[in-house]
């Protein structure tokens, strides 16, 4: 017996896997097909899938599909898309299709029709297109540009590696890849791994190209959403410009995919339904729509340079800085001889003069720290304990500068305190704290949740605040931006940051990674790294890899202009690192393969990734012993297999968020083997309580 041929297997984004419905069009839906169906008691969209095991179902039984005439199917290349990068990262396909549809209301009509569209969202037909300027390329870019639009003209899958020095002008080169794809009637994927970055590309991508040209990032509203994500869904938007989201919507002819700083953390979602790493799934999604995929960087990750050794990638390198602009020079200042002349700051005397002789020239600095807030821990002074989140029991850090602050001038600009360290015996009442964990805020308390003394409480440590803080102290007329995550995070913060920067009139930027990668500001000759070694220790093997790219990122945001100089100070109280020594000489080619050999003959020798793949399993629950004997049981019924290593369960880096508690499983298989089938092996027989909450992580990028 075979199923009703008007029985249609249908995916929604809201459950695991397809489900039958009767389809009440006589013709057969295309595989793709968008339809309203009802689950669970409430209308959703969904889409018409395959009809393998299809149930025995009467049609009569079941609830029926309705078309959604207005857009064509889901194209066949999007819905292989879709079932490899479900395979691959063991999520659900539901989780998947959420992706490509993150909102059913974007499949809707507007309530008002206009046809004017958001000038900052949209460029379409603009009015003087005359000002459009043309991509000037130098000899070396255009060699590279040609090549490129040589291999895009032969329409098959084709991963390349971009790499090239700070300001060498790569995003002009694969600009003209872009005008390529255009005159080929096809569309162009753009992603960035910031929204900060997003908005400068787009920008710059404006100035170049006179065909419409989209923003898509979490920041847009949902009639900007539904706006785009139609109009690239029909084909009639050429270019889409995005953060990691971007990549799983759905579109006819996508031609070519373009992931900038492909070496950012940025690109890997941890959290929520889908856990994937945008880059490697970008890859996935060329492969499956036979395109060109550009990954540029300056820095590439590890992984994609063994790529390009074993020929999986072609490369192309841009060596010299575009025009006449040079590298900035590098020098290394050793922060133990400031410890001995002023033990409390935490810039250096050579650092400060740099900084002040900048704002002599009317040029601008840039203070990089990775570490948000004013103090990462705050202790009492009676015990001596730290204060934590009653959320999840992570330290909390001190913050000035929160979303309930309102001591920012546009958002952005750093409020002069009195002194350089203003609460270094005690905080006042009221002050935020943060949890850098799970985010919530928090009043400093009024006694002590430890000792339950009524107590006061200092900062330990240091963060952004603190050294803004300290540089209002010897430069109070200086006009002093903090770019975090906290003081940039929502879009007009983003347009006014870019605007300020660029009109010089923000004269000192004190930073996150958020600038370190990317930004182009022509103005900016200094550049100053606090601790080159801040927030790159602990377990992870990825740390010297992760240092050595942010610093070189960061680094080249100075001297971009060539008329300018550009100079970097790095500070270190450990100068005689192997690590800090690399980073001294980062502008030299033969040093910097020196570290990326080094680096890979240790991760050869430990088998560590590239040379094998890992994968995660956390699982989490608000009930411990129920979590660790589940644990223990899943370990006890692991399969055995030669390429597989399966370490044992042990309580999570982070062992307590959102009041649950957190064990991880680490398991490595030997290249090629991927750990997939094992895993789906294991977990075929498993019993996993409802209270359980499994996550699992393939080709994990944090160890937390």
């Amino acid at each position: 017996m075979s199923p009703d041929p008007n029985t249609v297997s249908v995916l929604t984004p809201y459950a695991p896997e397809p489900f039958s419905y009767a389809f009440s069009d006589s013709s057969i839906p295309t595989p793709g097909t968008f339809v309203h169906v009802n689950l669970r008691g409430r209308d959703v969209v969904g889409v018409v899938w395959d009809k393998t095991n299809l149930p025995l179902i009467p049609a009569s039984k079941l609830k029926n599909a309705e078309p959604i005439p207005l857009f064509e199917p889901l194209p066949p290349s999007f819905i292989l898309y879709l079932k490899r990068a479900q395979a691959y990262t063991m999520g659900s396909l539901g989780q998947w299709l959420r992706l490509a549809i993150p909102s059913p209301q974007l499949l809707s009509q507007p309530k008002k029709q206009t046809t004017k569209k958001s000038p900052s969202l949209i460029l379409n037909n603009p009015p003087h297109p005359q000002k459009i300027s043309q991509i000037q390329l130098n000899t070396e870019q255009r060699t590279i540009a040609n090549n490129l639009q040589r291999i895009a003209s032969e329409s098959q899958f084709s991963p390349i590696l971009l790499e090239g020095i700070t300001g060498s002008g790569k995003t002009e080169t694969y600009f003209s890849l872009v005008q390529h794809t255009l005159a080929q009637k096809k569309q162009t994927l753009i992603l960035l791994p910031e929204i900060l970055l997003a908005e400068q590309t787009f920008l710059r991508a404006q100035a170049f190209f006179s065909h419409n040209i989209a923003l898509w990032h979490s920041e847009i509203t949902l009639a900007q959403r539904r706006h785009i994500w139609q109009q690239w869904q029909k084909g009639e938007l050429p270019i889409l410009i995005g953060t990691r989201s971007a990549l799983h919507l759905p579109c006819p002819h996508l031609a070519t995919i373009i992931i900038d700083e492909e070496h950012d953390n940025g690109y890997k979602q941890e959290e929520g339904g889908a856990i994937y790493h945008a880059r490697d799934i970008a890859v996935l999604r060329a492969q499956c729509t036979q395109a060109t995929i550009i990954l540029s960087s300056a820095t590439p990750s590890l992984e994609t340079i063994h790529n390009v050794q074993t020929k999986r990638y072609q490369h192309f390198s841009l060596k010299k800085r575009f025009g006449k602009a040079s590298l900035p020079s590098v020098s290394l200042c050793d922060m133990n001889d400031t410890l001995v002349s002023a033990p409390k700051n935490l810039i250096s005397q050579p650092l400060k003069e740099k900084i002040l002789s900048r704002l002599q020239l009317q040029q601008q600095s840039l203070l990089f720290l990775n570490r948000r807030g004013y103090a990462p821990v705050v202790l009492c002074h009676s015990c001596g304990q730290p204060l934590l989140c009653p959320q999840d029991e992570h330290i909390l850090a001190l913050h000035l500068h929160t979303q309930k602050s309102q001591k920012l001038l546009d958002g952005i600009f750093f409020s002069t305190p009195t002194n350089s360290h203003p609460f270094e015996k005690n905080i006042p009442p009221n002050t935020q704290l943060l949890c850098h964990l799970c985010g919530n805020q928090h009043t400093l308390p009024s006694q002590c949740p430890h000792c339950r003394k009524p107590s006061s409480f200092f900062p330990k440590g240091w963060g952004v605040e603190r050294i803004a803080s300290e540089v209002a102290s010897f430069a109070p007329n200086a006009r002093i931006a903090i770019a975090t995550s906290d003081t940039l995070s929502k879009k007009n913060q983003l347009k006014k940051f870019l605007e300020h920067m660029h009109n010089n009139q923000i004269h000192i930027v004190i930073g996150t990674q958020l600038i370190a990668k990317g930004l182009h500001f022509p103005s900016l000759t200094l550049v100053g790294i606090i601790d080159a070694l801040q927030g790159f220790t602990g377990i992870d093997f990825r740390n010297n890899e992760r240092c050595f790219q942010m610093t070189h990122q960061v680094s080249g945001r100075s001297g971009r202009d060539p008329l300018l100089k550009g100079e970097v100070l790095i500070q270190s109280h450990q100068t005689n690192s192997p690590l800090i020594q690399a980073l001294q000489n980062i502008n030299d080619p033969n040093a910097q393969q020196q570290f990326i050999h080094h680096e890979l003959s240790i991760r050869e020798s430990a088998s560590l990734p590239p040379y094998s793949f890992y994968a995660a399993f956390i699982l989490s629950s608000s009930h411990l012993e129920l979590l660790e004997s589940t644990c223990r049981q899943l370990y006890k019924n692991a399969p055995s297999a030669h390429h597989i290593t399966l370490f044992p369960p042990i309580p999570a880096p982070i062992p307590f968020v959102r009041k649950n508690y957190r064990f991880r499983f680490l398991i490595k298989s030997k290249r090629p083997h991927h750990p997939q089938p094992f895993i789906a092996k294991w977990l075929q027989n498993a019993s996993i309580p409802s209270r359980v909450n499994l996550h699992i992580d393939i080709d994990p990028v944090s160890f937390l």
